[in-house]
């Protein structure tokens, strides 16, 4: 071997990371073996959403909306009824009323075996509201009414009601 081939030998050995002997020829040629371990990265964490901070202050409970249209204020009253809802009933009454009608117990008691409220507008002037009235009772028996009523700030303050029929049924 001359001393070209054995240095261009020896060249490869020594980048290969191998041994050889002196003499200019190798003995033993150990292949190069890397073990890589890898481990996978975990995905990144989900940014947290925004999140936005309101405080309220505590404050009342908002009042119940009152009706302003007197129709529409009778027209509830008779609907309470009809439903047995007394206690709304009375509150759309006004205090001045309701004093002028008794206890709240008595206001109860006087509509003690009426049924459905059929009421309809017969007409309308400023607080003043004109209406008919049909009691279709559980007794089977039919009571017609007129009426009128006067209302201010979303209750009935006054209240003129007149039988006009007896009773047509049982």
């Amino acid at each position: 071997m001359n001393i070209r081939t054995a240095a261009a030998g020896l060249a490869v050995l020594a980048l290969a990371g191998c041994t050889a002997k002196v003499a200019g020829q190798a003995s033993y040629v150990a292949p190069v073996t890397r073990t890589v371990t890898a481990t996978p990265k975990p995905p990144p964490a989900p940014k947290p959403a925004p999140t936005h901070t309101v405080t309220i202050a505590p404050s009342q409970p908002p009042a119940p909306p009152t009706q302003s249209d007197p129709w529409a204020v009778v027209s509830e009253y008779y609907g309470d009824v009809t439903s047995h809802d007394y206690q709304d009933a009375w509150n759309l009454l006004g205090p001045q009323f309701q004093a002028s009608l008794g206890s709240y117990d008595q206001f109860v008691a006087g509509y003690a075996g009426t049924g459905a409220q059929l009421v309809s507008e017969t007409g309308e002037s400023g607080d003043d509201v004109t209406y008919s009235l049909e009691s279709d009772n559980p007794d089977g028996s039919v009571q017609l009414y007129d009426g009128a009523a006067f209302v201010s700030d979303g209750k009935i303050q006054s209240a003129h009601v007149t039988q006009i029929y007896g009773s047509r049924g049982a």
